[in-house]
């Protein structure tokens, strides 16, 4: 069934100290139902796409026309112009670039003509922390609390977040270049300096007050942080591959509200997250002797051990 829709565009070019003006670019009907994203390409023109591959070009004094590329219509979530290229993401991580210059898209299926594309490499793992980058320390003498920044990638750190990443190697080398000899991009949800057992952190799965727009705030600051994700491996030329596999270090707390989200949600677990809600699951001839004892989470996806830290076996497992 068709739908009607009105994309209505602030126009910044008539803006003045009294208000602004608001223009009505184009009312009408079209098979698609919602646009998701709009990019400034250049003075004189945007692009604006959404749900099943819509992709039109509205110019500055308004005219609207359809672009065409190679969709396989796919809801393109997000499109970025870098330099003399327009990235467009969909909603499987498939990712399209426009080469404005020679006018032609290339995926990472198909390439157009003869160009040479930018992929480096085909990402195979993420690795999703929720680790706060402080150590503390406290003088008996003085009587106070001092906050020390090390992260797990400095090479004094001593965090089970660290620890965890050298186990499931087996080497004692610094995190980073763990992850980069297996493939394996990482990212922090919320690094920043509030304990794992601080109240506000509590308050953030719990009070009402921090139930906004339909999800708790950590939800927030999860699709963020993703987004900032894949926005980084697009300027790297990095892929997600079909096999891409995702483990969760993220505490108990903060690891409810998100795979309760995404058990009401799994439509949206698709993509970099199209593995979280795997469930773990033996067969008793192929058990993991090493795995006995071990306190297992539901989902394949989640490491977080009895500590409330992520575990080296954890990692490994999460990763088959």
């Amino acid at each position: 069934m068709k739908h009607q829709i009105q994309l209505v565009i602030l126009l910044l070019f008539y803006s003045n100290i009294f208000g602004q003006k608001i223009h009505v670019i184009t009312q009408g009907i079209e098979s698609d139902s919602s646009f998701y994203h709009i990019e400034k390409i250049n003075e004189n023109e945007f692009w604006a796409a959404g749900e099943y591959g819509i992709l039109k070009k509205i110019d500055s004094l308004g005219n609207v026309s359809s672009q065409s590329f190679p969709n396989e219509g796919l809801n393109i979530l997000k499109i970025i112009k870098k330099e003399n290229y327009i990235f467009l993401i969909t909603d499987n991580a498939l990712i399209y670039r426009y080469d404005i210059l020679n006018k032609i898209f290339i995926n990472k299926y198909t390439i157009t003509k003869t160009t040479t594309p930018t992929i480096k490499c085909s990402l195979e793992r993420t690795l999703i922390y929720e680790a706060p980058p402080y150590k503390i320390t406290y003088s008996i003498d003085t009587k106070s609390t001092k906050f020390i920044s090390r992260f797990i990638f400095d090479d004094n750190c001593s965090s089970a977040y660290a620890q965890s990443i050298k186990d499931w190697a087996n080497c004692n080398e610094n995190p980073s270049l763990i992850l980069a000899k297996k493939t394996t991009g990482f990212f922090d949800v919320i690094p920043i300096p509030i304990p794992i057992t601080s109240e506000l952190r509590k308050s953030w799965a719990t009070d009402d007050i921090f139930f906004i727009n339909g999800k708790r705030i950590f939800m927030h600051f999860f699709d963020w942080a993703v987004e900032n994700y894949l926005e980084r491996l697009i300027k790297m030329g990095i892929t997600v591959s079909e096999e891409h596999k995702v483990a969760i270090g993220i505490p108990l707390n903060n690891a409810v509200t998100l795979y309760e989200y995404y058990e009401s949600n799994s439509h949206e677990a698709k993509g970099l997250l199209k593995e979280l809600l795997t469930p773990n699951h033996f067969k008793t001839k192929d058990i993991d002797i090493s795995l006995t004892g071990m306190w297992l989470q539901h989902y394949k996806s989640s490491i977080i051990g009895p500590s409330n830290t992520p575990l080296g076996k954890l990692i490994e497992n999460a990763f088959k």
